[in-house]
């Protein structure tokens, strides 16, 4: 959880999954939101970052992000952040990006 310190507003949130699980395996090691109130100010790039260093602690070597093909906001943040482009895999009415991140 990101926040601003002092009132304890809360910027955005990450869930970090260390080991990849068969319901999770689609998803990625990573999944973050940012309040809409507070976004395209930086905080989805510092969120995945602090989650990327978390991941390293944990010993991972690589993180697989994934995104909605029409999330262009998620897609720069992973960019951002050192993701590379995988492939985009069909979902629903839409596909979902996958993205690797060397640690």
């Amino acid at each position: 959880m990101l926040t601003d310190g002092g009132s304890g507003r809360i910027f955005g949130m990450a869930h970090f999954r260390h080991e990849l699980t068969a319901q999770f395996a689609d998803g990625g090691h990573l999944g973050y939101c940012v309040r809409p109130s507070e976004r395209r100010r930086g905080y989805g790039t510092k969120i995945l970052a602090l989650c990327l260093d978390k991941c390293r602690e944990y010993g991972l070597d690589k993180a697989l992000i994934c995104c909605a093909d029409d999330n262009e906001a998620s897609r720069r943040i992973i960019l951002a952040n050192g993701g590379a482009y995988e492939r985009t895999e069909p979902e629903g009415d839409h596909g979902m990006e996958r993205y690797v991140i060397i640690l």
